[in-house]
């Protein structure tokens, strides 16, 4: 419960390895279960798009507790009641959507930190093992928690050099969808002013030594995403799997119909 894992990760990202995750969007901690024991590096919960609640979010962390895969939220909204609630119950970082400013970014960092790194409020019950650990989680809470920032508006790319100095920072991610309506043609991924964006917080998050990704894809991104230098690669979603696996058995037992009715035929 001490956020090793996260620590580990950090570590891996420090040396610049690539490192493969998915999104989880079910508020399920049975397929949670499951998924803990595959062996991704990480995984991202998506709370601002999809229906969870405090107890299934409980749930879904002690279904990761005893897995080596980090175990990040995104949130809806930055409150600090609900990351100091998160980070409380065990989860390894929270993931802020819309940070496109040098301001958004400090305040996000500071709910993450106990002070005076930050204002993150006192109370580690789960995280601390109800107690046992306490001492122990909280002299290695500011380095293990994960902040990561989600650039969703052309406008950071004009405030990412300050961006990249901000301190506890661990991670760019970029929202190409939400970020293409900034640039003026919604859900234009070639749209000139929006690759510029892209790769502008790209190179400048690389040359800061933060590692960076774009938020979304699945395996057919995979070759795209790591040559363009993303140390964070999702490699799909949960009800992606669900859909394609159940999409291919149905298409297995109907081609395997149709060949006995063929043979039959005959």
């Amino acid at each position: 419960m001490l956020n090793k894992r996260a620590m580990n990760l950090k570590k891996k990202l420090k040396k610049g390895s690539v490192s493969p995750g998915i999104w989880v969007t079910l508020p399920c901690p049975l397929s949670c279960e499951i998924i803990a024991g595959v062996g991704f590096d990480w995984v991202m919960v998506d709370t601002e798009h999809n229906l969870f609640n405090p107890e299934s979010l409980l749930h879904i962390a002690m279904a990761f507790a005893n897995s080596d895969t980090v175990l990040l939220v995104r949130i809806p909204e930055k409150t600090e009641s609900y990351v100091k609630q998160l980070l409380d119950t065990g989860w390894d970082g929270v993931v802020f959507p819309q940070t496109n400013t040098l301001q958004d970014a400090q305040r996000v960092v500071s709910l993450c930190k106990y002070p005076p790194l930050g204002k993150r409020g006192y109370g580690p019950s789960r995280v601390g093992n109800y107690g046992k650990d306490e001492d122990e989680y909280v002299k290695s809470a500011n380095d293990s928690v994960i902040c990561v920032i989600q650039i969703e508006n052309v406008s950071g790319a004009e405030q990412i050099e300050e961006i990249v100095q901000v301190s506890g920072v661990d991670w760019i991610m970029v929202g190409p969808n939400d970020m293409s309506h900034s640039a003026g043609r919604f859900r234009d991924r070639n749209n000139p002013v929006l690759l510029d964006a892209l790769n502008k917080i790209r190179s400048t998050a690389q040359a800061a030594g933060i590692p960076f990704s774009i938020g979304g894809g699945d395996t057919a991104d995979m070759d795209k995403v790591i040559d363009m230098g993303c140390q964070l690669v999702f490699l799909g979603a949960d009800t992606g799997y669900l859909q394609t696996t159940a999409y291919k058995a149905l298409e297995m037992f109907r081609k395997t119909l149709k060949t006995k009715n063929s043979k039959g035929a005959k």
